[in-house]
């Protein structure tokens, strides 16, 4: 299972999918599978061994799960729901039919959705419609009726396409299969992909349409060291044609001094993006860094084996040499990982750089992307309602957070008069004086590289700003002082929902809020 696991990842890394339907995965909940570039939607069978069905679905690609019919008791399966360019709610369902006895009424369940769909799976099913020279068993006559019912339901697996190899006969199949919408086959193409050491061989689907991708992040600055001094130039420049000494109204100058800096910004540095768009290349599942010339050539030769033995399945010597030339795939696989773990460790010394073992570390177990848990969770309120797309996640996270946090906060008066006779006062105190360059200089000194907030105003600007913008900065911040007033974008905050640790992602009490504030506030 190892050795096939690091082949499919492999796989993975040169084909760059989407998405990704898996059948009979026979994991189980003790088995932890991780991909880098994707999030796992799993279904996994509980009453015994084997069985399962998965989605992997990119990172980048916005997803929400889907809840199923549970009545369909002879099919396991798991579904999500995409946006792409063309539909703003694609299903996708991943199903697996062990015994290939499903009832009619189970697929028409299936079939019969809303929503644009493609749902792919190992039904076990036979019927002329896709094998010319089958028998039709149950599960086969149950497609074929629910097909007739259901006019808006088109096949995308080719008659014959030999989708299963027997190991022990060579004899094909054809059980895997796809059907989709009818608007979608229309520019559906499909092949067979290699050999990865299954008795099924993988299908790969394309369809005239692109996913809604996002960032998944806070919107970020992409800065260029060599522009800072333009940059400076720029909002020196700005604020002596608006005269910003001489503005002493705390709203106006706040925001004369905002519009500079972001002016500058968006004109020389670009931003990240977080918003949806079509997908034009997603970073796909990193290579192995232990995968060598070894490994490709083992794989190589197995896939060799396979076509010859293909070929001529009759041929017990050819069905021995492609088994022989499988054991050794998978020895080889293992063996050259735990070389390089080996390898890598005895060059380890007291002296070396600590983050040059935890590179290694995470190239190795592949764990370059973290995932949000709320992306692939059906949330649930305390009276059981479901939340299935990320803005009602968010609606209900918040509603959550906000039950904590009073926003009818009494005036206290006695506070009030203590903090007006402090700031109206005329003894000497460092807390009433103006604030002075030599400060601002102090504080900069200390800030460090943080997540931004809604402002968009980075530490690094503030850290690059030259004497004379700093000197306007220490205006404005006495201007602001001195009328007691707090910009409105201060007060606002991005909250980042993070889960606790062992508790239930599906619970929204289940989250800690961390808020990101304004770096300059």
């Amino acid at each position: 299972m190892k050795s096939r696991l690091e082949e499919f990842k492999h796989f993975l890394s040169y084909s760059n999918p989407s998405v990704v339907l898996l059948s009979e995965t026979h994991w189980n909940d003790s088995y932890n599978v991780q991909f880098s570039s994707f999030n796992i939607v799993k279904k996994n069978r509980l009453d015994r061994r084997g069985g399962g069905v998965a989605i992997l679905v990119h990172k980048s690609i916005k997803f929400a799960p889907i809840p199923l019919n549970t009545v369909l008791s002879s099919i396991e399966m798991v579904a999500i729901s995409i946006s792409t360019s063309t539909f703003p709610s694609l299903d996708l369902i991943s199903a697996y039919a062990p015994r290939g006895d499903s009832r009619p009424e189970e697929i028409l369940s299936l079939f019969s959705r809303q929503n644009p769909f493609i749902i792919g799976g190992d039904f076990n099913a036979h019927h002329g419609l896709w094998e010319s020279h089958s028998n039709a068993n149950r599960g086969g006559t149950s497609i074929w009726t629910a097909m007739v019912e259901v006019p808006d339901v088109a096949l995308l697996t080719p008659l014959d396409f030999g989708t299963r190899i027997d190991p022990s006969t060579g004899k094909q199949s054809t059980i895997d299969l796809t059907f989709s919408s009818s608007v979608i086959s229309l520019s559906a193409e499909m092949k067979l992909g290699p050999m990865l050491g299954s008795d099924h061989l993988p299908l790969m689907i394309t369809v005239d349409d692109s996913p809604t991708t996002t960032s998944g992040r806070p919107l970020r600055w992409i800065f260029e060291e060599d522009k800072w001094d333009m940059w400076n130039l720029q909002i020196t420049t700005s604020l002596q044609e608006s005269c910003f000494t001489s503005n002493s109204e705390p709203e106006s100058a706040y925001s004369t001094f905002y519009d500079s800096i972001m002016k500058a910004s968006n004109d020389l540095f670009r931003k990240t993006s977080s918003t949806s768009m079509p997908q034009k290349k997603s970073r796909a599942e990193p290579r192995r860094p232990w995968w060598n010339n070894q490994c490709n050539a083992v794989v190589h030769a197995a896939r060799k084996a396979f076509r010859a033995w293909r070929e001529s399945p009759l041929s017990t010597e050819k069905r021995e040499a492609w088994r022989r030339a499988e054991a050794v795939k998978r020895k080889q696989i293992i063996r050259t990982k735990r070389e390089a773990w080996r390898t890598h460790l005895t060059k380890l010394d007291a002296n070396d750089d600590p983050s040059k073992l935890w590179n290694f570390v995470k190239g190795m177990l592949g764990k370059k992307r973290s995932s949000n848990p709320l992306d692939n969770v059906i949330m649930k309120d305390q009276h059981g309602r479901q939340y299935h797309s990320a803005p009602d996640k968010a609606s209900i996270i918040l509603e959550t957070f906000s039950t904590n946090f009073s926003t009818s906060i009494p005036n206290n008066e006695i506070y009030e008069v203590v903090i007006s006779s402090s700031i109206t006062s005329t003894n000497p105190s460092s807390l009433n004086s103006a604030i002075t360059l030599a400060e601002i200089d102090q504080s900069l000194e200390k800030v460090k590289d943080t997540s931004m907030g809604i402002d968009l105003m980075h530490n690094r600007m503030l850290r690059k700003l030259t004497p004379a913008n700093r000197f306007y900065l220490c205006h404005l911040f006495n201007v602001l002082y001195h009328h007691s007033y707090v910009p409105e974008q201060w007060k606002q905050a991005i909250l980042a929902p993070l889960l606790k640790p062992g508790k239930n992602a599906e619970d929204p009490v289940s989250y800690r809020p961390v808020a990101l504030t304004s770096c300059i506030g």
